[in-house]
């Protein structure tokens, strides 16, 4: 692995282990490395991340992305949507812990999708696909409509926009996470106000390690039709 600090080899493995109980073999980080290279490399042209220090990128995207796993169990996953993907978080760091999860990730702006399909193809990743369209238009799509066990949105939209956004994909018995900041209390009501018992609503506090900030993560399940 070409590096030039624990970072890789020491640190992010025991952040992981430590946070999340996840062992991270020698090629799971070597993979979380290529993406890290890559992301800096495009970032230059493209501009997809304020974040690209690499202790912050360890921490605040792929440690971040890897936070749904104290809430729900992936293992029991097998198809995932990422609405709103951008650089590719929290798909392609699911995919990299879980490699038995199908996974398309769905950005509205198509220099971010070039980059995840090169990402794709250079770390590279089997069964993932990324597509140039929006949530609203394609739930209904009769490829995707029903067809997820999981929709993940991280800073993405409202929840209540979201919701109404991506219920589409759901299978039966499906979940959605929308990761979330601490002052999330406002979009919980609008959420309750506008679909009341259709949804089965629990939030989750977690926080980042090395100071790094809280997260909530809603984890939302349908309870009724929604539309």
């Amino acid at each position: 692995m070409e590096n030039n600090s624990s970072l890789w080899n020491d640190k992010f493995p025991t952040l992981v282990k430590e946070g999340l109980g996840i062992t991270l073999s020698k090629e799971k980080q070597e993979l979380f490395y290529r993406y890290y290279k890559e992301l800096i490399n495009t970032n230059k042209e493209l501009n997809l991340t304020a974040i690209t220090e690499a202790n912050e990128v360890v921490v605040k995207h792929f440690y971040d992305s890897l936070l749904i796993t104290k809430v729900l169990n992936l293992t029991k996953i097998n198809s995932l949507i990422d609405i709103g993907s951008g650089a590719g978080f929290p798909g392609i760091p699911l995919k990299i812990v879980y490699p038995h999860l199908k996974l398309l990730l769905l950005e509205a702006r198509n220099k971010k999708v070039v980059f995840l399909k090169s990402l794709i193809d250079r770390l590279p990743l089997e069964e993932v696909q990324a597509l140039h369209g929006r949530a609203e238009e394609l739930q209904h799509n009769k490829e995707y409509a029903a067809s997820f066990d999981l929709i993940v949105a991280r800073a993405v939209a409202r929840l209540t926009k979201l919701v109404a956004y991506t219920a589409g994909f759901l299978r039966v018995n499906g979940f959605f996470v929308a990761y979330k900041g601490p002052q999330v209390s406002e979009e919980l009501l609008e959420l309750e106000e506008q679909f009341g018992n259709r949804l089965t609503i629990k939030v989750f506090k977690q926080a980042l390690p090395l100071n790094a900030g809280e997260r909530r993560l809603v984890r939302i399940q349908q309870a009724g039709k929604m539309n």
